[in-house]
């Protein structure tokens, strides 16, 4: 449309008319989101994201809506993309699958994105996968299940996040330090039903025996589960003296400890870093609070009380759109955007899903721009593998107590990997 827009340029009369006819025209047959340059019949990019705004994953909406909004405003200050200033659609799943489904849907075929990122939790983004792979739409999320960056399935779909089962080596590693000071080999598990917490505690189940840890307990429970008394004492009559969890629903950081306390029971808990947010010292009852620690992302976490300079600026960015809880999380989501801008530098303007797909999965073997990264050096994305896997996580991890945060920046010590 960039061309009859210029060929018409400078002509007065039924310009508007013949402009509107045409764009009706390219509106029926256009091919959607991802496929070209200006099928939004605009000098600008549409960038369309389903997001959980409310429902038990809302937190999550927010911190990725932050994220992906100072994302949009370093791209744009960048010069955006092919040269169009970027625009952000966000549409709310209500952390329902069906929802994320129906709200990709209206992104794709009524507002006409550039591109679409098809939902943030794993478990609704499975929904919306089949629809945009089948329509060939170039696709990035933050999830943390390995299977939705799995390119013999979803060929052109990645992943910008830390993998659960690169969480693993993070929570053994914790666990290992922590039983070793409590004197116990013996731990539970709890995580949530969902797709990413399920890979994690499996995970978990197979490693901790490798590293001297005996599994005595491993428990899934629903994401939006608010008393959780019955798994954990089932733990604690197995002889548990340490509890790793991870459930992304909202509170849950409250109600495992509100169980603990309850139970009189003085196990320590370990939970994954995607449950870190806000104020933990808030969260967690004072009376637990020395049993409580989490895996954290090094990016969010001042060792010896010092704090990165580029995670100090960019909180200073994040803070514009409104308090500051996860500044991971939104970060990883800024790096999105400019993730979808690399691709089309690589691909071309008028490239489509599979050709953008293309250019992204050579990222691994290219030098990324420094200017593009604030979470991960390099993505490491192949053609074999649409995930972070290949990345470095070897200085990703800190550990962290029941403390109130910074900004979102969490006072705790670097978390050091330990051989498995």
């Amino acid at each position: 449309m960039t061309t009859v827009t210029r060929m018409l340029s400078g002509r007065r009369g039924n310009v508007a008319v013949i402009l509107a006819i045409l764009l009706g025209v390219v509106a029926g047959c256009g091919s959607g989101a991802g496929s070209s340059s200006g099928t939004t019949g605009s000098e600008e990019f549409v960038f369309g994201a389903s997001l959980p705004l409310t429902g038990v994953y809302g937190q999550y909406g927010t911190i990725t809506k932050a994220g992906l909004t100072v994302g949009v405003d370093r791209v744009n200050k960048a010069g955006g993309i092919d040269g169009r200033q970027v625009r952000l659609v966000i549409k709310d799943d209500a952390s329902q699958p069906d929802q994320t489904l129906r709200a990709v849907r209206e992104l794709v075929e009524s507002d006409r994105v550039d591109f679409v990122m098809p939902g943030y939790i794993s478990s609704q983004e499975l929904a919306a996968l089949p629809y945009v792979t089948s329509k060939k739409l170039f696709t990035i999320t933050g999830a943390s299940t390995p299977a939705l960056g799995d390119p013999t399935k979803y060929p052109y779909q990645f992943i910008l996040g830390d993998l659960s089962s690169k969480r693993v080596p993070a929570m053994v590693s914790a666990a290992t330090r922590l039983t070793s000071s409590a004197g116990t080999t013996k731990v539970g598990i709890i995580v949530s039903d969902t797709p990413p917490q399920v890979a994690l505690g499996d995970g978990l189940q197979t490693a901790l025996p490798g590293a001297g840890m005996q599994v005595v307990g491993y428990e899934k429970v629903a994401p939006d589960a608010t008393d959780l008394s019955p798994q954990l004492a089932k733990l604690r009559g197995a002889g548990a003296g340490l509890v790793l969890f991870d459930n992304l629903g909202r509170g849950a950081i409250s109600t495992i400890m509100t169980g603990v306390q309850t139970l009189g029971w003085d196990a320590d808990v370990l939970v994954g870093p995607g449950m870190v947010i806000g104020d933990l010292k808030a969260e967690v009852p004072a009376a637990v609070a020395s049993q409580f620690h989490a895996v954290n992302y090094r990016f969010a976490t001042a060792v010896g009380g010092t704090v990165d300079p580029a995670t100090a600026s960019y909180v200073d960015e994040l803070a514009k759109q409104g308090p500051v809880t996860s500044p991971t999380l939104s970060a990883t989501l800024t790096d999105l955007v400019f993730e979808v801008k690399w691709a089309y530098e690589k691909a071309g303007p008028n490239a489509d899903g599979p050709a953008l797909a293309a250019a992204l999965q050579t990222v691994g073997g290219q030098d990324y721009p420094e200017a593009y990264r604030l979470v991960y050096d390099n993505p490491g994305f192949t053609p074999q593998d649409h995930t972070t896997n290949n990345a470095d996580y070897s200085q990703f991890w800190g550990l962290i107590g029941a403390v109130t945060p910074e900004r979102g920046i969490y006072a705790g010590e670097a978390l050091e990997l330990v051989a498995q």
